[in-house]
């Protein structure tokens, strides 16, 4: 039964096609590859059960020519064995001309430098099917050279295209999350589950100083004012369902400059980081608790030191305007200031 690639990483393919490499070594499947030698019944059964069993294409040959072609060619290219041996150009001229245009010339130089050096070597390629679908490649090549001189190639192609899709989306995923990053106003940041800073976004420098490798690896203990640190702590612990905090005010420390720290006044909004959270039986409540397993906190810092400056400073007048009424209104007492108040209507 032939397994499927999709959900294997690059490590195990990597793995179960150097495995490969080695059985068709030792089964010598090459011994015949000259056109006037015959490759053994024994080992020619080897080699169609291996290729039969496998989710690739095996290629065998020399650096001249393609002498066998095997595996799922069909399915992976939806092209026959008899395509690739019945070709005007050979097989060899087969794999070339099916190569993408962008990525011909570097598969063929490549092939051809390491068929000069002896060097085995793997690469990543794009080709293009029989209905004119685009698959990606990875493509194992061993090069030995046998005692009497002769060249043997084993090449086996691996069809990794659902895996190029993923890096891609991951890949254009990051770079959304990257502008989102660069344009919010906020510091955005991840903890581990022991409050370690593991991402920190560049904004932080503007914010507090330090530049973001500054802060990855410190415990976000060591930038919260002593003061504020119990109250943090006290939150942390206290957080449950989906660990949200909204709206927590604390200072931070900014870097030092010439020994001096600046305090800045900040609004936290944070929320868990979970695995193994389901949805249904068990892992989400009916309240909606995730109760998978908590490996962090990720959130946003707000710069809120201009609007507590401002409630300090409305806060100190109202403080000093009702130092000078108090006396007036000791002086004329609630009737009174009703009087005035009268008057003046």
């Amino acid at each position: 039964m032939v397994e499927s690639n999709t959900n294997k990483t690059k490590a195990q393919l990597i793995s179960e096609v150097e495995s490969l490499q080695e059985k068709l070594k030792r089964c010598e499947v090459l011994s015949g590859f000259r056109k006037d030698e015959r490759v053994t019944d024994h080992n020619y059964d080897i080699f169609e059960s291996i290729s039969a069993n496998l989710n690739a294409i095996i290629l065998v040959g020399d650096p001249n020519e393609i002498h066998f072609v095997r595996g799922q060619t069909e399915k992976i290219l939806g092209y026959t064995v008899e395509n690739w041996t019945h070709d005007p150009k050979g097989a060899m001229g087969f794999w070339y001309k099916n190569l993408h245009p962008d990525d011909r010339e570097h598969a063929r130089k490549q092939f051809k430098k390491s068929i000069e050096i002896g060097n085995n070597h793997t690469l990543e390629y794009r080709m293009i099917t029989a209905n004119g679908r685009i698959v990606w490649i990875y493509d194992t090549v061993n090069v030995e050279i046998k005692e009497d001189g002769r060249v043997q190639v084993i090449s086996v192609m691996v069809d990794i295209t659902e895996r190029k899709h993923a890096e891609n989306a991951l890949k254009e995923s990051e770079e959304k999350f990257k502008n989102i990053v660069m344009i919010n106003p906020d510091v955005i940041y991840q903890l581990d589950k022991n409050g370690v800073i593991i991402l920190i976004s560049p904004r932080v420098e503007e914010l507090l100083g330090y530049k973001t490798n500054e802060l990855i690896g410190k415990n976000i203990s060591e930038i919260i004012c002593e003061e504020d640190l119990a109250l943090f702590e006290r939150v942390a612990e206290k957080r449950t369902g989906a660990r949200a905090t909204v709206g927590l005010e604390i200072r931070l420390k900014g870097k030092k400059s010439l020994k001096i720290v600046e305090m800045k006044w900040v609004g936290i909004n944070s929320t868990g980081i979970y695995d193994n959270v389901y949805v249904g039986d068990g892992k989400i409540s009916s309240r909606g608790e995730k109760k998978g397993t908590f490996v962090g906190t990720q959130g946003t810092i707000t710069d809120i030191t201009e609007r507590k400056k401002s409630e300090e400073a409305l806060k100190k007048s109202r403080d000093e305007y009702l130092a000078i009424t108090k006396p007036s209104v000791a002086l004329v007492g609630d009737d009174g200031l009703d009087k005035i108040a009268e008057s003046c209507l």
